[in-house]
């Protein structure tokens, strides 16, 4: 497994201090990060030609991206704009290939939350028709969409990798698949022995401390329980730490150790 960490260029502690994400991510050993595709898309050419170039200074690289979408723009409901979906997916999918990313995630709550009164059996068949045509977009740079449920205080649609998994079967496209994470799943209780059902879909995984969502400092039961189920469903991919922390050097190298006892 290749293990990496969410966040973008720069980020803050808990005391206010500012540093340098890229230096410190690579400092403690990461295999790659994962960035914000919503923000990346939001940048004029030039920032984001000078991310680009910071991004290769540093050593590091980009394997996957998350926050795919922002959640101004709607996915569900009646005022959905498919050429604005489809220019965005486009402007979007293109700069993760420039990247380098290999995998973009799906998570968006706010863009995928279904408006009230709105059926969510047709909120579903939105969903479908636009992760077909993302997933079209998405095979032209070879990077796979990886479908993240939420738990329902983010969203209110798709909330467990089961779900998710019955998500990715309707859209039924090679470059659309599941990811797996462990807050989400334990905040919604589900077992992770939905990995082994979802065996072949897997795309991508998040861990944290799951009851806090923090940088694990330890192993525990919850966190090798997690580990277990993706292996022994055959899953050799990528599980990148998405969590907060009060100071990023020291917890990230911990954090980090944790995993890779835990990745074996």
């Amino acid at each position: 497994m290749k293990l990496g960490i969410c966040g973008f260029l720069s980020g803050k502690n808990a005391d206010g201090r500012e540093f340098d994400f890229l230096s410190l991510a690579r400092q403690a050993g990461f295999d790659y990060v994962e960035w914000p595709l919503s923000t990346l898309a939001g940048l004029s050419e030039e920032d984001f030609s000078e991310a680009v170039r910071k991004l290769k200074a540093s050593g590091m690289v980009c394997e996957a991206c998350n926050l795919f979408f922002p959640g101004t723009l709607r996915l569900t409901g009646p005022g959905v704009n498919h050429q604005v979906i489809r220019d965005y997916l486009e402007l979007a999918l293109g700069r993760a290939g420039q990247l380098g990313a290999q995998v973009v995630v799906f998570g968006s709550g706010g863009a995928r939350r279904v408006p009230e009164g709105f059926p969510k059996e047709q909120a579903w068949v939105q969903l479908v028709e636009m992760l077909r045509s993302a997933g079209e977009i998405a095979r032209r740079y070879g990077i796979v969409i990886a479908i993240e449920p939420l738990n329902r205080d983010e969203t209110n649609l798709i909330h467990t990798a089961a779900e998710g998994f019955a998500l990715a079967r309707l859209v039924d496209h090679p470059s659309v698949r599941l990811l797996l994470d462990i807050y989400h799943m334990v905040k919604e209780k589900e077992d992770f022995g939905v990995a082994q059902t979802a065996r072949g879909w897997l795309a991508h995984a998040h861990f944290a401390e799951p009851n806090r969502r923090t940088f694990p400092t330890v192993v525990d039961e919850t966190g090798r329980a997690f580990f277990e189920a993706l292996m022994q469903s055959g899953y050799t991919g990528r599980v990148s730490l998405e969590a907060g922390f009060t100071d990023f050097e020291s917890e990230s190298r911990q954090a980090l150790k944790v995993m890779r006892e835990l990745a074996g």
